[in-house]
């Protein structure tokens, strides 16, 4: 509780992250995913948080990439204030 009453004093932004994970031989990347209908998704829940806890400050909205093969770890890429799909 303590924590949701002093956001806007703790920060300057707020960044939600989603994160997509991929096998390297599967016919899209992890950022292929990302189609309007999900950034929408994320949008709107982004919008649904900062309403529910009454913050008014910036956000942005970012993805994080895993790409693996074989169950191991190849990469990972950040991408900052996606606004639209990534394909």
């Amino acid at each position: 509780l303590l924590f949701e009453s002093k956001l806007d004093q703790l920060c300057d932004e707020i960044i939600f992250v989603e994160v997509r994970t991929r096998e390297k031989n599967k016919f899209v990347s992890p950022e292929e995913t990302i189609t309007s209908k999900k950034m929408s998704a994320m949008l709107k829940a982004a919008m649904l948080w900062s309403n529910k806890y009454n913050y008014s400050g910036y956000f942005r909205l970012d993805l994080i990439a895993v790409t693996l093969l074989n169950g191991e770890l190849v990469d990972i890429e950040h991408y900052e204030s996606i606004t639209e799909p990534i394909i």
